[in-house]
């Protein structure tokens, strides 16, 4: 379908989706009001309760003779981590069936704006092994998925998995598990098979398999963050157009442009989407936090990776946020939060409208 405006979208939304979210609202508002008095409940009676016990331990070592005072700084922690993890829990419960009925009623909305497009039940519909067997992400050995569209959209099928990717590193009390990806892969079918595989990855999460050669591309910036391995050079260079590298490009900052506005402002920089977006992302430090056995990675992480195999190209759109989704901490009425779900659904198709590779390259 033709692109729609921003106005066009609004008129939409003003027909469509408002007297549906009007509806929900009130129904939001009760089941956070419900979900917070219950958590803060537990968690306040979870904090009471560890403390105590701590309190009585310490209280049973004086009285049995124990003289030694020693003040052991993680006691805190483990009276607040767990009496804050069970309140989230709580949190979460409650609030799930609301959650449930946007992605069930709302949502669609959006998805049928672009004709056949739906929700699946089917979260296996791209295993482990088609993500890494050409190299990428080398170290995952579990993938988990959460939602899954399938859909088709100007003569391609392609299916949209939010998935996580993740490995275990260290054993015993220093065992910690390592997040690989996390965000969306999307995988196209193509109408005319490749005749070599191709993989471009961000360094560091791209290995060589056997059978594949390093390609080197023009582009010194789209370089600067990625290898690129292909078992054709010709086909590689083929394929990783200029024209197909700036849609590679975009769709990392149509998914990361809300983190740019927000490091914009604080720089003091007007925000642009075509270079001051990217100045801002190029310039996130990268690192890892671990936090409960937990491995994240914090800053960087706007490079899309993709591989093209057979009769399909993948796509590895890297986010923590979660996709397709509104935020129920705050008013359902806000038009923003779909718009921009309408423009990731939109990058991620204008990609698959460029990949018309049986009549644009003849392969």
């Amino acid at each position: 379908m033709a692109e729609i405006t921003r106005e066009e979208f609004k008129k939409i939304y003003d027909e469509k989706f408002v007297p549906m979210l009007e509806k929900l609202e009130p129904e939001r508002v009760a089941t956070l009001k419900k979900a917070r008095k219950w958590a803060f409940i537990t968690g306040i009676s979870l904090f009471i309760i560890i403390g105590l016990c701590f309190l009585f331990s310490c209280i049973h070592s004086v009285s049995t003779g124990y003289q030694e005072f020693v003040i052991d700084l993680s006691v805190p922690f483990k009276v607040i981590i767990p009496s804050l993890f069970v309140a989230f829990i709580i949190y979460s419960a409650i609030s799930a069936p609301i959650r449930v009925k946007l992605k069930q009623e709302v949502i669609p909305k959006v998805l049928s704006m672009y004709g056949n497009l739906y929700f699946s039940p089917n979260t296996e519909v791209i295993d482990l092994d088609e993500m890494t067997s050409l190299g990428l992400f080398p170290r995952a050995t579990r993938k988990r998925t959460d939602d899954v569209i399938i859909g088709a959209h100007n003569g391609f099928n392609f299916v949209i998995s939010e998935s996580t990717l993740q490995h275990t590193e260290g054993s015993g009390k220093n065992r910690r598990t390592v997040t690989d990806f996390s965000g969306l892969v999307v995988k196209i079918q193509m109408k005319k098979h490749f005749t070599g595989a191709t993989v471009v990855g961000e360094k560091g999460r791209v290995s060589k398999v056997k059978g594949f050669d390093k390609v080197e591309l023009e582009s010194v910036d789209f370089m600067k963050y990625r290898d690129v391995f292909a078992t054709d050079q010709i086909e590689a260079r083929y394929i990783l157009t200029t024209a197909f590298i700036e849609r590679l490009e975009r769709l990392a900052f149509s998914f990361s442009g809300e983190r740019a506005k927000a490091e914009a402002k604080t720089k003091g920089l007007d925000y642009k989407p075509d270079n001051t977006q990217k100045q801002i992302l190029d310039s996130l430090p990268k690192m890892n936090l671990s936090i409960g056995g937990f491995s994240f990675n914090i800053g960087g992480g706007n490079v899309v990776s993709a591989s093209f195999k057979e009769g399909f190209v993948y796509l590895y759109i890297p986010s923590r946020e979660n996709f397709f989704e509104v935020d129920i901490n705050k008013s359902l009425l806000n038009f923003e939060a779909y718009y921009k779900i309408y423009n990731e659904l939109d990058s991620i198709l204008s990609v698959v409208e460029h990949l018309n590779l049986d009549s644009k390259t003849g392969l």
